[in-house]
Order: structure tokens, then sequence, then C-alpha cells
């Protein structure tokens, strides 16, 4: 069965992710609640501070936090996984060689940009999905 984390910073949150939890029933949906939210609910794990939890949460199949998304960002970062680029830059510099054979006036920056510009793409589709 595939696992969902649901974490709360707040009541109208708490409420939202209760809501959810209800929605989401053929799941393993595992509700996280701050201490400081209300008295401390019987189906909810309660925490003190994000960073305590995000080793356990990361582990799930979905995470859907009901806070401000820089927090998230920030608190997400950590555990993203680089990407080595420089395998991908060796094979876009061996198909601008390639390239270049074919041209009489080669632009050296021109190559370069295109090296820069490709590179950043596969990073972010990487990083993103």
């Amino acid at each position: 069965m595939k696992t969902i984390s649901i974490v709360t910073i707040n009541q109208p949150s708490l409420s939202a992710g209760k809501r959810l939890q209800k929605l989401l029933c053929e799941f393993d949906v595992t509700l996280y609640q701050k201490n400081k939210t209300t008295k401390q609910q019987n189906n909810c794990i309660a925490y003190d501070k994000l960073d305590e939890i995000m080793p356990r949460i990361w582990k799930s199949d979905a995470i859907i936090f009901l806070l401000a998304c820089g927090i998230v960002v920030r608190k997400i970062a950590p555990f993203l996984e680089t990407v080595n680029i420089s395998k991908y830059r060796r094979q876009v510099e061996r198909t601008l060689k390639k390239i270049e054979k074919n041209r009489k006036k080669a632009n050296k920056n021109t190559n370069n940009l295109c090296i820069d510009y490709i590179l950043s793409r596969i990073y972010y589709k990487r990083k993103l999905f």
C-alpha cells in the first residue's frame, strides 16, 4: 500500500489534513501535527520541529505539506539528490565536436553557451522530476 504523509503546522491546516486523510482512505496516510497546534489528536503524530520528522516522512511515497512553501523548500533541500553533471557535459561536448567538424567557422563562445544551456536543462529536469 502506498504511504502518504500529511504535515500540518496550525489548527486550520490540521483540519484540512483530517479532511484529506478521510478522502485518501485507500492509502496508508499518516498525519503530523505541530505540538503547539492543539491538544494531541489520537490519530496524529506530534512533532516539535519539522527537522525531527523529515527523515521519517521523506521515506513516504508522497508528502503533502500544509504550510508555507518557503519552509517546505528549505526543509526538503538537504534531501534532494545532486546530479552528476560531468557525464552529461562530456556527452554534450562530444556532440558539439561532431557538429564543429561540419562547420567551417565554429565559434567557441557559442559552443560554451550551448553546453551551459543544455546542462542547465538537464539539471533542472533531473532535479524536478
